[in-house]
């Protein structure tokens, strides 16, 4: 499945991953072949019989045969061919998988998905106990054996709504595995032992899969038939004058055990295990059970020793509660993405995720008529074929329902999410903001665009540092994302002709303190503002607790969007977004000095930090900082008695920029190019806003955006005081004070 097979081909499912699938076999060994295409969809097919039958002829006969080889009358036991015949059938399927035609197309099965199917006996009360063919589930299945075959994945992170299947499935998987391989152990974890782990993967469900299983599938195994905490695949211990007739080792016994374990983070900690099912990781409560987090680097050790792949992490979970669970979960999730590796081809977390989307979980046969009465049809058919079209009606109408409520609407979205954004929706009564707003933009901007709206790059010095600046783009090691350049920039070939780029100007002055020097302003304050949130390198050393955060943003432009409805606008918008924690700090206050000078505008910084003001100030930058008492003619009147460029985080300016952030996200969110920024709106905390740098930056930025342009500043007293006027009334001009003598 994760190397390519000889003959084989290849298909594509979820997030990308590419499965190898083997060759067809000869058409007697193709399920379904030669039916007619109507009748060509699974039916599970019991154990026959005349196998039933023929199989307690063949013990009765095996029995007598036992006593005369112990008694040296006899040298080989009776074996029935036919029973033969169809129980070797019967492993290969479970070991190889099978081809099956369903609805005209040949269909691989994997050896786990045909051991479900067939073997896996649960709640499917309409189909005696055993689960039925879905499309989905058969991708869930690639996917799994993609992930056991890749030495570079250490498991998988399945998310999906309730009634899926997908615990079901995992118990069968590792109950494949323990029952066929030796020394396997499996633990099975839940967020919590005794209803999760104990009550449900052990005795309602891995029990009796167990104790429906054929016989010869059946290893010799020590726990009874109604076992409360583990299996174990050994022989019983005998007493007496039968032990001595009793073998033990690999011939005759699996020594294979799966056993249930608590939820905490260090319960399997110096484990070595050959499975490790963690159900419900979005709902174990970090608080008080455990950090989820923290806990998949504990059991991540159980199955990765010394470099080396030695067991499978499975994890499942339906997302309900975000402060419960759902926000470590999500960070395990961003940490599992393929397309995001690290040198030795490894994700973050060592897995990859999955996300089993509702519209093709929908499994109703019935026909599906809305509210109006219109007739849709089923939104599933007999072939395990999933109709998204009506599934994403039915879904839609459910949500509509709760439109009114945002709190019940995101708790029912996670709950049954069609997307990633759905799956870790917030709950609204945690975010001062429009989670619904947000969670529509950033899936639109992630999963249905072909390329983001924004370019990955840097800032560079044409010629000498604090002199113009010009742009080059790096999809790897940019800083900056950039959605929006003037005209200009992709019509000139010499950037140090630009004219609306780079636009500042020199003139001598006195700095801050009171020297005399050279100093640089700028010329498009009236078309472009900045605002940031710089950190302090000394204060915080995990390189994952704060940014630098700095976004431009392009004031209405009246050339441009005059007459337009607002969202046809292209000005009145963030045009660049900068989240950055370079090792060096110089780097970030370079950087910001050069998007100053490319844009020819002035920086709003957050001044809790002086270290960027600093800077400014030290290299003659300082007007190209932002003031309280540049904001007397405007609406903002915070701090204005300060000296000092920016603003301190008070409540005041927290209440202020979060009051302007919310009336951008109501009215302009369709038009925010990025993602990232709008993230860290949805983790926005304004009780705790250290932790979101963007949101900080964002904020400050639309507050600069609201600050009128300065005026010069106009002579006190009549002009004639400063400058000797003329009086035209004449024929001959005179100088006024010489008429004032005549």
């Amino acid at each position: 499945m994760f190397k390519p097979i000889k003959g084989g081909t290849s298909i594509i499912v979820g997030e990308g991953f590419n499965c190898h699938l083997p060759p067809p076999p000869d058409k007697s060994e193709i399920i379904n072949y030669g039916l007619p295409i109507e009748e060509q969809y699974w039916k599970r097919e019991p154990i026959p019989k005349w196998y039933l039958e023929r199989s307690l002829e063949e013990e009765y006969k095996q029995v007598q045969d036992q006593e005369l080889i112990l008694r040296g009358k006899k040298k080989i036991m009776f074996v029935d061919p036919m029973c033969e015949r169809y129980r070797r059938r019967e492993w290969r399927r479970r070991i190889w998988g099978v081809h099956i035609m369903i609805n005209g197309e040949l269909i691989y099965l994997t050896g786990h998905h045909y051991w479900y199917l067939t073997y896996c006996k649960f709640d499917h009360k309409e189909n005696d106990g055993y689960p039925f063919y879905y499309r989905f589930s058969r991708d869930n299945f690639y996917i799994r054996q993609w992930c056991e075959e890749n030495p570079k994945s250490m498991g998988y992170l399945f998310i999906a709504s309730r009634g899926t299947g997908k615990t079901s499935e995992e118990i069968a998987c590792i109950t494949n595995r323990a029952t066929m391989l030796h020394n396997h152990r499996a633990a099975l974890q839940s967020n919590d032992f005794e209803v999760g782990a104990k009550g449900v993967l052990i005795q309602a469900k891995t029990v009796p899969l167990f104790n429906a299983l054929p016989k010869f599938f059946k290893p010799e195994f020590a726990h009874g038939t109604n076992t409360q905490t583990e299996l174990v695949f050994r022989r019983r211990s005998i007493r007496g004058q039968g032990s001595l007739n009793l073998e033990f080792g690999p011939d005759v016994e699996l020594i294979s055990t799966i056993f249930a374990v608590a939820p905490g983070e260090k319960v399997l900690d110096k484990e070595t295990l050959g499975d490790v099912l963690e159900d419900e990781v979005g709902k174990v409560n970090p608080k008080m059970v455990a950090d989820v987090y923290v806990r998949h680097e504990t059991n991540l050790k159980t199955v990765f020793r010394n470099h080396r792949k030695i067991g499978v992490l499975r994890k499942t979970t339906t997302v309900e509660e975000m402060n419960e669970g759902g926000d470590e979960c999500h960070k395990l999730w961003k940490d599992s993405d393929m397309k995001i590796l690290d040198g030795n081809g490894f994700t973050t977390s060592k897995i990859h995720r999955h996300l089993i989307s509702s519209l093709d979980t929908d499994t109703s046969l019935e026909n599906y008529i809305d509210a109006k009465g219109k007739n849709y049809g089923p939104a599933c058919d007999k072939y395990g074929n999933v109709n998204r079209e009506i599934a994403n009606i039915k879904i839609q109408n459910d949500f509509d329902a709760l439109k009114s409520d945002l709190k019940k609407l995101g708790s029912r979205m996670r709950k049954s999410p069609r997307n990633e954004t759905e799956a870790f929706i917030k709950d609204q009564s945690k975010s001062i903001f429009n989670v619904m707003l947000l969670s529509d933009r950033l899936e639109k901007i992630r999963n249905h665009m072909v390329k983001p709206p924004y370019v990955r790059g840097n800032l560079f010095w044409l010629k000498d540092k604090f002199g113009p600046v010009w742009w080059e783009r790096d999809d790897h090691a940019g800083r900056f994302n950039w959605a929006w350049f003037p005209e200009e920039f992709s019509m000139i070939k010499e950037p140090d002709k630009a004219k609306v780029l780079n636009n500042f100007g020199e003139e001598w002055g006195y700095d801050m303190k009171g020297f005399s020097r050279k100093m640089k302003f700028p010329k498009n304050d009236h078309l472009f503002r900045i605002g940031s949130d710089p950190i302090k390198y000394s204060k915080t050393k995990d390189p994952r607790a704060s940014k630098a955060a700095m976004h431009g943003f392009r004031l209405y432009d009246g050339m441009a969007d005059y007459g337009k409805e607002k969202k046809d606008w292209t000005s009145h918008n963030f045009i660049f977004e900068y989240v950055n924690r370079p090792e060096d700090p110089e780097t970030t206050f370079e950087d910001a000095a050069m998007a100053c000078i490319f844009l020819g505008c002035k920086l709003l910084p957050e001044r809790n930090v002086p270290s960027l003001n600093n800077y400014f100030e030290t290299n003659g930058l300082e007007k190209f900082l932002a003031y309280p008492k540049d904001f007397v003619s405007s609406t903002v009147d915070l701090q204005i008695t300060s000296d000092d460029a920016g603003y301190a985080s008070t409540s005041e300016v927290i209440d202020y920029y979060t009051r302007r952030l919310i009336a951008f996200i109501n009215t302009h969110i369709h038009r925010m190019p990025f993602d990232n920024t709008i993230e860290d709106w949805l983790n926005f905390d304004s009780t705790n806003p250290t932790k979101s740098d963007a949101t900080v930056s964002s904020g400050f930025t639309l507050v600069h955006a609201e600050k009128i342009t300065e005026m010069e500043q106009q002579p006190e007293g009549e002009l004639s005081e400063w400058f000797n006027t003329y009086d035209n009334s004449s024929v001959n001009g005179i100088f006024a004070h010489q008429q004032e003598n005549q």
